[in-house]
């Protein structure tokens, strides 16, 4: 059960620094495998000297998307105690995971390439998942109150994570 999600934006340095110095101590506890890391290629010396203004209509359509998301109604019961809400996947969604799941199962192997991070790749079942989940948060079929993934956004999860997963 996932009770906290945090996003950290920060200098690739700072966050080599701080895994050497933390490497020692909690390598092999599962801290690693919790989180998801992106290194975005740099555009230093590439970059154009533009002041680009965000595109209006793309900020307001995010904004909406956040706005709906955060104004989802909770289930109750009949005395008003919120109740859960589980999601489900479809046929296709749950194949699509299983594959995924079973393709990084094989490259922890002794000779796979996630054989040196496989505290990070054994806990991609659930990461997975919990993309699926806050994806499907997004569409249109959430906003309309249903509570199943379906095979479109699990595999846009797993190519999420198919890209975290070369860090």
């Amino acid at each position: 059960h996932a009770y906290l999600t945090a996003s950290f934006i920060v200098q690739p340095t700072i966050f080599r620094d701080m895994v050497k110095t933390l490497s020692r101590k909690v390598r092999g506890r599962g801290l690693y495998g919790r989180f998801l890391i992106a290194y975005p290629e740099t555009y230093i010396g590439y970059r154009k000297n533009e002041n680009r203004a965000v595109d209006r209509d793309a900020f307001a359509d995010f904004n909406a998307a956040i706005e709906r998301v955060f104004n989802l109604e909770l289930l109750t019961d009949q005395s008003g105690k919120e109740q859960k809400k589980v999601l489900r996947l479809t046929e296709g969604a749950e194949k699509a995971a299983n594959e995924f799941i079973q393709k990084i199962e094989t490259l922890m192997q002794p000779t796979g390439a996630f054989r040196g991070i496989q505290d990070w790749a054994g806990k991609a079942t659930g990461h997975i998942h919990r993309l699926a989940g806050i994806f499907h948060l997004f569409t249109e079929e959430a906003q309309a109150g249903s509570l199943i993934i379906s095979e479109e956004t699990m595999r846009s999860a797993v190519y999420c994570l198919s890209v975290l997963s070369f860090h």
